[in-house]
């Protein structure tokens, strides 16, 4: 079921051989290389340079990126460079790497006269606080007889300096600086009175400074000025050479994509075991490409012995999830979950209606169903998109698809409900306003729906490990929920009908105490209590029907907010007199609230609608525990390889 067999192969080629094979198996894209247990890293020293050498050029492509013109919107409208493999390997020799480094010297340069620009602003900042007097050092080394001390303080440091000052009659000459919290102040006094002086300023508070001043503060930063625009040149004439070298992207590029292709083929070169003259490695592959495999490897490489290796039996081969048109879209959902373990079958078909359905539900508007289906199919016509993206765009325009149906359903369109006359409304059924009640019995009976087919699932799994009496356990309870699930309707009310509900839904609760008590190992005395007690699972499944109900909160909530928007940006008419202005509020309130309102619910619908199928689906027929296919393929950043033209 979507689950494609692998084998395992090994592969023994002459030494000589070794690289012709290591680009094969990597232009083949479909082999999975497996990792011995002793690892050599023979390649260990030449790896490093080479992963070096890919972090310089991707750090120098990240610089010089910013001054292609061919960015943007338009580089993606424009996909991807296309050119062959031989091509490559041609520009990627005829590179000159002196590009590489002399980007990385003038980005280095960049970064120093930036520093030095940030050293001066600080410089700076700290000689603003002198700038009130033109003094220097300079001017007073030759006094003999007077002393100058740079203080710095809090206001009422000084305050009190100079009371102490006058206290003790010394003669000094104090100018300060007043302009901000933190006071500077330049005090002259005799040297004579240097011990008392010092002991005054300890007392109040103040702190003696020492600032580099042999020219005038005013001077100094204007020398640090003339400093920064000296450095601010420098970084402007680097960013003008990386912006002239900035013509090699596209070679860089090529160059870098080269390197990659080169670092993936190296590494595998340590998964290789040596003798004397051959090379031995074992690979995974899918069985449907064994043939074409041997027959291209054994034709172009003739020293070559290919032999199939049996699986051991506690090995786990990885799983390639092979996915048609529709449900391949689907796959990223499970892998989030789970890889099928050993004996289990791919459940995304089984899943993929419900989480669709689900998503239309929820989001359940007609219009935001147009939105979302259009920006699928926008993003579906850029070039070049990545296999994953364009898989996440294709599941974004079925569930688009699922809202347009669900919204014209409900009679949903932008929170706007047509008139029942008109052609959009004849196709509302339900009005989920007006009958809350139908859409809560319709996401139960979804539920209810979707776990009866877990069970049926869980069945098949049973069937595919041979457990015959497991298949009639789970068709059992299946028949027994649905039992159990058309009983509890009739009795609250939801269901209507004879109440034969009741005495069929007690025999199907006989039938499964009687199946678990076949299948029991326990004691043969608690066997009748533990079979009964099976039925206490019951209560779990009930309450997974009844998360269910999420489906129908969350198609109110959209609908609610749509109509909520609608109403406030009628009333901006109402509300705001000027002819004109009023109209274009309303048309902003409607634009930017219902954008808002999209994004919201349809995050909301895939979340909830995710965590169905994990929680109430999943769980009940579904382990996971495998490990996903990772096949040894050509991966670029930037070009995209084709084929060699014959």
């Amino acid at each position: 079921m979507a689950i494609s067999s692998v084998k395992k192969l090994g592969i023994i080629v002459l030494r000589n051989k070794k690289e012709e094979l290591i680009k094969k198996l990597h232009s083949f894209g479909y082999v999975q290389i497996i990792k011995p247990e002793n690892n050599e890293n023979l390649s260990l020293n030449a790896l490093q340079d080479l992963n070096s050498n890919l972090g310089e050029i991707d750090e120098a492509l990240s610089h010089i990126s910013k001054y292609q013109k061919n960015g943007g919107l338009k580089a993606l409208l424009a996909g991807r460079k296309e050119i062959t493999l031989s091509d490559l390997t041609q520009e990627a020799e005829n590179f000159t790497t002196n590009v590489i480094s002399k980007i990385g010297e003038l980005k280095n340069n960049i970064k120093e006269n930036e520093t030095l620009i940030g050293n001066c602003k600080t410089e700076i900042d700290k000689y603003k606080s002198w700038t009130f007097t033109n003094i220097s050092k300079s001017d007073f080394e030759h006094l003999n007889h007077t002393i100058v001390y740079f203080l710095s303080g809090k206001p009422d440091c000084f305050l009190k300096l100079k009371e102490e000052l006058a206290k003790n009659s010394i003669s000094t000459e104090l100018c300060i600086n007043e302009d901000k919290n933190i006071v500077h102040g330049i005090l002259f006094s005799l040297k004579k009175d240097n011990e008392d002086i010092f002991a005054l300023i300890s007392g109040c508070g103040a702190s003696i400074e020492e600032p580099d001043l042999n020219e005038s503060a005013s001077l100094k930063i204007k020398n640090l000025e003339d400093k920064i625009l000296e450095y601010s040149n420098n970084i402007q004439k680097n960013n003008e050479d990386i912006k002239q070298l900035s013509k090699y992207y596209e070679k860089m590029t090529l160059y870098s994509d080269h390197l990659l292709i080169l670092r993936d083929e190296m590494e595998v070169e340590n998964n290789f075991s040596y003798t004397t003259y051959s090379a031995f490695i074992k690979i995974w592959i899918s069985e449907n490409h064994i043939e074409e495999f041997k027959n291209i490897l054994e034709k172009e490489i003739k020293q070559i012995q290919i032999t199939e290796i049996c699986i051991e039996e506690n090995e786990k081969p990885p799983v390639i999830l092979e996915g048609n048109g529709f449900t391949s879209p689907f796959q990223a959902i499970t892998t989030m979950y789970g890889i099928p373990g050993k004996g289990e079958f791919d459940p995304t078909p089984w899943f993929a209606p419900f989480f669709v359905l689900f998503f239309g539900f929820c989001l359940s508007d007609a219009g935001y169903g147009i939105v979302v289906l259009l920006l699928s199919i926008s993003g579906l016509m850029l070039k070049d998109i990545d296999r994953d993206i364009k898989k996440g765009l294709k599941l974004m325009g079925y569930c688009g698809i699922s809202t347009i149906i669900m919204g014209a359903l409900f009679g949903s369109w932008f929170g706007w409900t047509p008139q029942s006359e008109s052609f959009l409304g004849s196709f509302q059924v339900i009005d989920p306003n007006a009958d809350a009640l139908l859409l809560m019995k319709i996401s139960l009976l979804l539920g209810t729906i979707q776990i009866t087919w877990s069970k049926i699932l869980s069945a098949a799994k049973a069937f595919m490990h041979k457990d015959f009496l497991g298949v009639i356990e789970e068709l059992l309870w299946s028949v027994y929920l649905v039992s159990f699930f058309m009983s509890a309707g009739k009795y609250v009310g939801f269901v209507e009908g004879s109440s034969w509900y009741y005495p069929f839904f007690g025999c199907m609760a006989g039938l499964v105490v009687i199946i678990n008590l076949i299948k029991s190992k326990a004691n043969i005395l608690l066997r009748p209590f533990q079979s009964i007690l099976k039925l206490y699972d019951t209560i779990g499944f009930f309450g997974d029907a009844l998360s269910y109900s999420r489906l129908m909160a969350l198609a109110l909530a959209t609908g609610g907010v749509a109509l909520a928007i609608n109403v406030v940006a009628d009333l901006a008419i109402t509300l705001i007199p000027v002819p004109g202005v009023n109209f274009v509020v309303k048309i902003l309130i409607l634009i930017f609230g219902h954008s808002f309102n999209i994004i919201i619910n349809v995050l909301g619908a895939f979340i909830h609608s995710m965590r169905l199928q994990f929680v109430e689906f999943f769980q009940k027929f579904f382990d996971g525990g495998g490990s996903i296919f990772k096949p040894f393929k050509i991966n670029t950043k930037h070009i995209r390889l084709i084929k060699e033209l014959d």
